[in-house]
């Protein structure tokens, strides 16, 4: 897969889904120097994902 901001193809074939934190890896690998704090949020979000972190809040609800 090709960014489209790298010269990739926007056709169905150039399409990779990807749950927000494995996004914010792609994006830190793709743009190394363009991005430096992606890596540190996507650990963060993986942490949260695993159970490991804080959690998002909920609606309605403060953040704890």
């Amino acid at each position: 897969m090709q960014p489209l901001a790298l010269g990739g193809e926007d056709t169905d074939g150039n399409v990779q889904p990807l749950c927000h934190g494995c996004h914010l890896d792609k994006t830190a690998e793709d743009f190394p120097d363009d991005r430096p704090a992606l890596r540190e949020s996507a650990a963060r979000h993986q942490d949260r994902a695993l159970g490991r972190g804080p959690s998002y809040p909920r609606p309605g609800k403060p953040h704890s």
